[in-house]
């Protein structure tokens, strides 16, 4: 590969993460159409050449442009890129208060993988219980600070499947 060629590919790079901030090795690579191994030799060049910051969430490292996102943003982005986090954000959104239940219609999965899922959104303060009696519900903390967030970085529009949930959401 020429000089100018990999250049080429760490501007692109470079670009993508700008545009996309919290994206991960394997989705890079997948976005600009290059195999692994050259996507880590290029991102490895903008990382030693202070360009991105990489945050690590839970073994999964995801990139972003040095000082262009807030630590508040990147816990967004590393939990709004997982497409079942962001499916449960967005019903919750639109249906404050729903009960376990509940969310299992509107997002599909064996009850004890949906408690593991709101488990660690409360954990990370994206959403609160919310007791209701019997069975508790859950909302989202912060509504209009996610609102906002989803609305900036758009993280649906990368995420397979979710386009439709957001724009149910939108039209409220």
């Amino acid at each position: 590969m020429s000089e100018t060629a990999e250049l080429d590919t760490q501007k692109q790079l470079y670009l993508r993460i700008s545009q996309h901030p919290g994206l991960t090795l394997s989705q890079l690579a997948e976005m600009q159409g290059i195999s692994l191994p050259l996507a880590t030799y290029h991102v490895h060049y903008l990382k030693k050449h202070d360009l991105i910051t990489v945050t690590k969430d839970e073994g999964t490292d995801r990139y972003f442009v040095k000082g262009e996102v807030g630590v508040k943003d990147k816990l967004f982005l590393s939990l709004f890129r997982q497409e079942t986090l962001l499916t449960i954000v967005l019903v919750l959104l639109k249906y404050p208060g729903l009960r376990h239940k509940e969310l299992l219609t509107y997002v599909p999965m064996s009850p004890p993988l949906l408690s593991y899922y709101l488990k660690k959104l409360v954990k990370k303060g994206i959403i609160q219980i919310q007791e209701t009696g019997q069975e508790n519900g859950y909302t989202v903390v912060h509504e209009q600070e996610i609102i906002r967030f989803l609305i900036h970085y758009e993280p649906y529009k990368i995420v397979d499947g979710i386009s439709e949930t957001w724009t149910d959401f939108t039209i409220k």
